[in-house]
């Protein structure tokens, strides 16, 4: 039964990226580099944008129940505005390159800082962009090449696959988000977590490590309780 409903997930899959690339394929891991084009960024309007529009059909009602020109030349320039919204937001996204990824090395438990690395194939200046993910988001600008930062929360020690992270725009207007969705193959390497506490400093050189140091077959003098990362054979295991 297992096995019947992997391969109708997988064919249903399969045909999905048939039919609508941009919904699956894309969320995958990919390789780097990797360039937003428009079949992978999605549009749709703000908030703010469908307050705008419940507005400019009022505002049309208006000017066409008293017949006021003024009002309707009003109306249609918003109008052509928002139409354009869209498009300049998908226009800021496109032809970013998410060319180089740098994950910092922690421990198990810590906050890494994941380094992305972004270039630009055209001379344009995208401002207000978004980089968000699951745990934070941070804002940048990109002309030829920018870095923006994001915050990974690690639990377990180990090699970690970086999440899915999302990139938009809502420029010019506030009116039209677009975005797109990222997983870059790159791995973070998460060290075991700390003990609690201080482990304290060998002490080398002093006379307590003077006294320690015993020809083989002798027995250990000065002995001192033991400490975390203490090699075996100087454990006292007579005593």
């Amino acid at each position: 039964m297992r096995k019947r409903l992997a391969e109708l997930r997988e064919q249903a899959q399969r045909y999905a990226e048939r039919r609508l690339p941009a919904l699956t394929r894309y969320r995958r891991v990919e390789d780097l580099p990797i360039r937003l084009h428009r079949r992978r960024i999605y549009v749709l309007p703000t908030r703010f944008g469908l307050y705008a529009a419940v507005l400019l059909a009022v505002m049309l009602l208006g000017a066409l129940n008293f017949n006021n020109n003024a009002a309707l030349l009003l109306t249609f320039a918003l109008a052509g505005v928002m139409v354009l919204s869209p498009l300049r937001a998908v226009q800021s996204l496109e032809g970013a390159v998410l060319d180089r990824v740098e994950v910092e090395t922690v421990q198990a438990g810590q906050t890494a800082n994941v380094r992305l690395h972004w270039q630009s194939d055209s001379p344009r200046r995208r401002i207000a962009l978004e980089l968000r993910g699951e745990q934070a988001a941070n804002r940048f600008n990109l002309s030829d090449s920018a870095q923006a930062d994001l915050a990974l929360q690690t639990e377990r020690r180990g090699w970690l696959q970086l999440p899915w992270f999302t990139i938009s725009s809502d420029a010019p207007f506030g009116l039209f988000r677009a975005w797109s969705v990222l997983r870059p193959r790159q791995s973070a390497l998460v060290w075991p977590r700390a003990e609690a506490g201080s482990v304290p400093v060998p002490e080398h050189g002093t006379e307590v490590d003077r006294r320690a140091r015993v020809a083989e077959g002798e027995d250990w003098e000065g002995l001192r309780d033991y400490r975390p990362g203490d090699p075996p054979r100087r454990v006292a295991w007579k005593a």
